[in-house]
């Protein structure tokens, strides 16, 4: 996406104030994050019925638009079709490449490119016998399976070591996957960017993610523990009945 707020602006609008949300919009976690020298990964798991948190995350992200002059990197695996990877890998790389400059923004076209390049290689090997290398155009790279996208992204970063500080806010990541979570983890533990950005991540309730994201540090605000009260950080709504 080329307009990161275009999308933001097409997701319904929450009302702040509903209680529902208390245990994110009034969670002092968030309101840590939100601060301006803040570069805490944050990520939010669960939500009652009826809560949206597409429209939580677009929310967050307005507000940290504003705050940014509108620099603000927001992407909802929740809104996109079945090609939900091609396009996230797509988005994240533009980003990457927007917010670098020329020579390494070169170096990242580079990496990515052959890295994709040896995963054809190595699926069609009789393929290359006889030397038929000029055969593969750069549309045949890119159009790689989204396991190889995300694959070659991830050998990206690992090696160029950089991500924009411009803040990052992305929604439903239980829709790409295990390998799209380690990704992930990986892309916020993995720069040496200084300063490193803030990054606000949204997801159902999945002990598998869990256990993935568990080994990098973060910040984590699950909406069953509020609930119990456990680390309960915003004052509590009570309910009176007559």
């Amino acid at each position: 996406m080329t307009d990161h707020l275009e999308h933001i602006s097409k997701t319904s609008s929450i009302d702040p104030n509903d209680p529902k949300l208390y245990w994110i919009l009034r969670n002092v976690d968030l309101k840590n994050w939100e601060s301006p020298d803040n570069s805490q990964v944050l990520w939010l798991f669960g939500g009652p019925p009826g809560c949206s948190m597409t429209g939580v995350s677009s929310f967050i992200a307005k507000q940290e638009a504003s705050r940014r002059n509108d620099e603000v990197f927001y992407f909802s695996c929740s809104k996109e079709g079945s090609d939900v990877i091609t396009t996230f890998t797509h988005s994240v790389l533009r980003h990457i490449l927007n917010g670098s400059e020329p020579r390494l923004a070169k170096s990242i076209i580079m990496t990515f490119l052959s890295t994709l390049l040896c995963k054809i290689i190595q699926r069609g090997r009789s393929r290359f016998r006889h030397g038929r290398f000029s055969d593969i155009t750069v549309e045949e790279i890119l159009d790689a399976e989204s396991g190889g996208l995300l694959a070659a992204l991830t050998e990206t970063v690992i090696e160029m070591k950089t991500i924009p500080a411009t803040p990052i806010v992305i929604d439903g990541i239980d829709k790409i996957g295990l390998d799209g979570c380690r990704f992930l983890t990986m892309f916020c533990s993995n720069s040496t960017a200084s300063p490193k950005p803030k990054v606000l991540l949204t997801c159902r309730l999945d002990p598998d993610i869990m256990k993935i994201i568990v080994r990098v540090p973060c910040i984590i605000i699950e909406y069953d523990k509020e609930r119990r009260g456990l680390g309960i950080s915003y004052p509590l709504v009570v309910s009176l009945a007559n």
